[in-house]
């Protein structure tokens, strides 16, 4: 499993110079100043992730040839999306990233390679929620990926209807003790 390179915390500064730099178009006055800045910050991380440009038709005509039946091929049609999975358990091994149609603040969702882990089958997760990607974003930054979450939808709609997701990660810390690694409660990367 590749590791990804870690950047720097981020500090209050980079907030300022984000602001300072960040060139973004206001939005019908919707977003003030200090939220571009955070978005900047966010976008910052966002542009050293891989994107969804590498033709995936060779990659599909080969697993439909090798499929065993028509059910099989139809399944590299259809990718699972975050919101049909609340509740559910998977493993984000890594992710790239693709323009969506929808409106939001990246103008992107992810497209995710899993693990469910009730299951252990392998497949393919697409998450638009902006808070399950920052928290994607973050554990990519650190460098801690594969990573175990729970997909959690809020029981309570927002004003629009809209019902907010996230993940809840579900591994147990490890402090960087080597007891943790001698009693097996740190996670195997």
């Amino acid at each position: 499993m590749t590791k990804h390179t870690t950047r720097e915390p981020v500090e209050t500064d980079d907030l300022d110079r984000a602001e300072a730099s960040a060139g973004l178009a206001r939005r019908s006055g919707v977003l003030t100043t200090q939220s571009e800045a955070a978005l900047a910050v966010v976008r910052n991380v966002l542009s050293d992730i891989p994107t969804v440009d590498d033709d995936p038709t060779p990659r599909m005509m080969a697993a439909m040839v090798q499929a065993t039946s028509a059910e099989q091929w139809e399944e590299l049609f259809a990718a699972a999306h975050f919101k049909d999975n609340a509740g559910k358990r998977v493993r984000i091994h890594t992710f790239r990233q693709s323009p969506s149609q929808y409106e939001g603040p990246l103008g992107v969702f992810f497209i995710c390679d899993v693990t469910w882990l009730a299951t252990g089958e392998n497949d393919v997760l697409t998450i638009g929620s902006d808070m399950a990607m920052a928290q994607l974003l973050n554990c990519w930054k650190r460098g801690d990926l594969p990573h175990d979450f729970e997909i959690v939808r809020k029981d309570k709609p927002t004003r629009g209807g809209f019902y907010p997701m996230r993940l809840r990660s579900i591994q147990s810390p490890t402090t960087g003790d080597p007891a943790d690694v001698i009693e097996g409660t740190a996670r195997a990367v």
